[in-house]
């Protein structure tokens, strides 16, 4: 029979240390924003956030890993290039963003036409910084013209409780 015991206090710390790892990783919240009070939160994961009113305009918010770290420069082209040439959207606006954290990142307005409706986009592009990859997170308001100009204010505040 072995008298072998793993109940030294390295044995320990290092099993706690361990469980402590397994427990972060366990415990990763949630995306979370306070959206306007007229939008219903349909999604909250991990990685993406969806909200919805009942005009039509939708709020979606993910979060992508970047293992080869481009940064913000190359991703904001990287969007308006799909968007305008491949797309067809229209820039409109082009201006700064920050997230609840006070992560700045890029806001992007754009329109397009869709079934003869004009509708607007809103994309607001933050690349966090990580050891080993970056982190993307894209918020994306949607809504047609005018309810878009409606709830602009209200989306812009909250993205700035945003939580990724």
């Amino acid at each position: 029979m072995s008298s072998r015991t793993f109940e030294s206090p390295a044995s320990f710390r290092l099993l706690g240390a361990a469980a402590a790892l397994a427990l972060a990783f366990l415990l990763e919240g949630c995306i979370s924003m306070e959206v306007p009070r007229h939008f219903l939160v349909i999604e909250e994961g991990t990685s993406e956030f969806k909200a919805v009113s009942p005009e039509e305009a939708r709020i979606w918010v993910r979060e992508f890993g970047d293992s080869n770290k481009g940064d913000l420069s190359f991703w904001s082209e990287v969007l308006k290039n799909d968007l305008v040439k491949n797309r067809g959207y229209t820039l409109l606006e082009e201006g700064k963003a920050k997230d609840g954290d006070g992560d700045g990142g890029l806001e992007l307005v754009f329109e397009v036409t869709v079934g003869g409706a004009a509708q607007r986009y809103l994309v607001d592009l933050f690349v966090l910084d990580g050891w080993l990859s970056n982190t993307i997170v894209v918020v994306e308001f949607v809504a047609p013209k005018a309810v878009f100009e409606k709830d602009l204010d209200g989306v812009r505040k909250a993205v700035a409780t945003l939580d990724p």
